[in-house]
C-alpha cells in the first residue's frame, strides 16, 4: 500500500531527524562543558603561577593535565552512556513498530482470507444448485422422451395386432 510505504518512510525519516537533533544538543552540551572547563583551568593556572612561581609550575601542570584528563573522561563516558541509551530507546521502540506492523497485516491478511472463503463458499453453493438443476431437467427430459417413445411404439403395435385382426375378419365374414 502506498500510504503505508509513505507512513514507513516518514516514520524512518523522524527518527533519523531525532537521533540527530539529540546528537546536535549533545555536542553543544560538550562544547559548553569544555569551555567551563578549559577556563576554570587557565584561572587555576593562573593562581598557581602568580602563587607559587616557576619552580612548581610543572608539577602544577601535570597534575591540571591529569584533572582535565579525567574530566574529559568522565565527560565522554557519560556521552557514550547516553548514545547507548539512545540507541536502545530507538531499537526498542523500531522492535514496537515492527511487531505492531506484523500485527496489523496478518488481521487485514485473516480478514481478506475469510472474506474470500466465504465468496468461493457462496459461488460453489450457486454452482452446485445450477448442477442440480441441469441434471434434474435433463432426467425429466429423458423420462418424458422415453414415454413419449414407448407410447409411440405401443401405438405402432397396437395399429398392426388391430389391423391384423380386421384383416383376419374381413377373410372370415
Amino acid at each position: 500500500n502506498p500510504c503505508q510505504q509513505h507512513r514507513i518512510a516518514m516514520n524512518g525519516a523522524s527518527i533519523k531527524i531525532q537521533a540527530r537533533a539529540r546528537a546536535y544538543i549533545e555536542v553543544g552540551n560538550y562544547r559548553r562543558a569544555l569551555r567551563k572547563i578549559m577556563r576554570l583551568q587557565a584561572r587555576v593556572r593562573g593562581m598557581f603561577v602568580r602563587s607559587h612561581g616557576d619552580a612548581d609550575n610543572t608539577r602544577i601542570l601535570d597534575g591540571i593535565t591529569a584533572f582535565q584528563a579525567k574530566v574529559r573522561g568522565a565527560i565522554g563516558r557519560s556521552i557514550y552512556e547516553q548514545k547507548l541509551l539512545s540507541r536502545l530507546r530507538n531499537s526498542s521502540a523500531v522492535t514496537i513498530q515492527s511487531a505492531l506492523r506484523t500485527c496489523l497485516a496478518r488481521n487485514r491478511y485473516i480478514a481478506v482470507r475469510a472474506a474470500i472463503i466465504t465468496l468461493q463458499c457462496r459461488v460453489r453453493g450457486i454452482q452446485a444448485r445450477a448442477s442440480a438443476m441441469r441434471r434434474l431437467l435433463e432426467t425429466q427430459s429423458a423420462i418424458l422422451i422415453q414415454s413419449v417413445f414407448r407410447g409411440i411404439k405401443q401405438k405402432v403395435s397396437f395399429k398392426k395386432t388391430e389391423s391384423g385382426f380386421v384383416a383376419l375378419q374381413s377373410r372370415v365374414r
